[in-house]
């Protein structure tokens, strides 16, 4: 079972959602700056660039697997603000998970928990982004 994760785990992939991707879209055409922070291996994830291309759009990304942390942990936060230059309170941080949301907002980010593309627009504009 192990062995077949490893081989085929982009089968178990849904695939993009395409109500995020049009907002990362129209985050980076307005010229706002996006980076990611995944939890991904990172042989996994360059596999999955190549199945994704809107992974290309981010301005910088933090792969776990990479640098050896893992989100909620504080230091990959403060990695990504040293690494691209980023004050906390200037970053919102979108995820699906409540611990890695409470890690964020541990840092000083805002932090929005993710449940459909629908209310992150919603949230997005509440802060102020024009989407």
């Amino acid at each position: 079972m192990i062995r077949a994760y490893d081989e085929r785990w982009h089968e178990m992939l849904a695939g993009e959602i395409s109500g995020t991707v049009s907002i990362l879209n129209t985050l980076v055409e307005r010229k706002t700056p996006v980076y990611a922070i995944t939890n991904w291996n990172q042989d996994k994830f360059r596999q999955a660039r190549e199945l994704f291309d809107f992974l290309e759009r981010f301005d910088g990304i933090i792969v776990s697997g990479e640098e050896g942390l893992l989100k909620p942990d504080p230091a990959i936060f403060r990695l990504l603000f040293e690494r691209y230059g980023l004050s906390a309170g200037d970053c919102v941080f979108i995820d699906d998970s409540v611990k890695n949301v409470k890690g964020a907002e541990a840092v000083g980010m805002h932090a929005l928990l993710f449940e459909t593309p629908e209310k992150l627009g919603d949230d997005l504009r509440r802060l102020g982004f024009a989407l």
